[in-house]
């Protein structure tokens, strides 16, 4: 490498976010003293683990792999992003990487858009080659406390319009990729709740369960909350159902839906948080003294599959619903 390619690389932003000088040395019969010794420096956007994937963009590019850190945060809290992008073709024009992480809602809440390859010039940037971009995600310290969605998309800079992507060898034309969930949870305080250690399918758990008031009148509200916890993260999202049923087995009155009124799926349930989940009953009027019992069971809503359950003692329920 000549000295003007050496200078030119160790000025720009992907070398310095990366190496640091440990030391210099002055020769003064070579003649490209002075000699840096430059070392690697990890950073956060070495944490994390590396997820492979496979994305076209535009025909030109390819997302091979990506990771991204923490994914349990505190609002105010930054978010590192790792994106292994290959060129398929010369890259002639750069591109521009939009970063979104948005809430169940469809509010964006963080963002950052920033022209590609940021790491060499395009002309560099040879097909086949492999680059790792590097993005960084500010939030706010007033964002909600709920499951936000990181997502990432391409755009023509001149413009504006957003590259046609296939994901995964899919034939259908998408205009973002899902990287995965980025969660602020609440505190949780489950200190007045009943356990109940009931196991929804291989990975969610229900350990405990509060209802107010403990002794409803009729044609009063019941709030029941759900404590949901996760032996592994799920792959599936599914609609949480809690059922209020007489002695006989008869529906009384019921609350269908995704996790906390649609802001937690449950593909975004960690291992170690809890996720309150509050439901409403509405009891009717003329609802008759008796004994009732709470069921509550997970289905998806496409199919009306619902989860296999078990209690504490590992019986598995036939009916797929966990008394509580």
């Amino acid at each position: 490498m000549c000295i003007r390619d050496r200078d030119y690389v160790t000025s720009t932003n992907w070398f310095k976010e990366r190496y640091e000088a440990l030391a210099e040395f002055s020769d003064g019969y070579a003649a490209d003293s002075p000699i840096t010794v430059w070392g690697y420096q990890t950073s956060p956007y070495d944490w994390g683990t590396d997820v492979p994937t496979e994305a076209i963009i535009d025909g030109r590019l390819a997302l091979l792999g990506y990771r991204f850190e923490p994914q349990v945060i505190t609002p105010g809290e930054d978010i590192y992003l790792t994106l292994y992008m290959q060129a398929l073709e010369p890259v002639e024009k750069g591109f521009h990487t939009g970063v979104h992480l948005t809430s169940p809602d469809g509010w964006v809440w963080a963002w950052m858009e920033a022209q590609m390859p940021r790491s060499l010039p395009g002309g560099w940037w040879e097909p086949g080659q492999v680059t790792a971009e590097r993005y960084l995600l500010e939030t706010t310290e007033d964002i909600p406390l709920v499951a936000y969605n990181l997502q990432v998309f391409w755009r023509n800079p001149l413009n504006k319009t957003e590259l046609p992507l296939f994901r995964d060898g899919d034939q259908n034309v998408l205009d973002r990729v899902q990287l995965g969930y980025v969660i602020a949870p609440p505190v949780v305080d489950d200190s007045q709740a009943t356990a109940v250690g009931g196991q929804f399918g291989q990975a969610i758990i229900l350990p405990k369960v509060a209802a107010e008031p403990q002794r409803p009148s009729p044609g009063e509200t019941l709030a029941v909350t759900l404590f949901w916890d996760a032996l592994a993260q799920p792959q599936e999202d599914y609609t949480v159902f809690v059922h209020l049923v007489n002695e006989n087995g008869e529906l009384i009155t019921s609350s269908d839906g995704m996790p906390v009124e649609n802001r937690f799926p449950t593909t975004a349930f960690f291992p170690g948080h809890i996720v309150a989940d509050r439901h409403t009953l509405q009891l009717p009027p003329d609802l008759a003294p008796g004994d009732y019992q709470l069921k509550v069971g997970l289905y998806l809503l496409e199919t009306g599959e619902r989860l296999p359950v078990w209690d504490a003692a590992g019986e598995e329920q036939p009916d797929r619903t966990l008394g509580v």
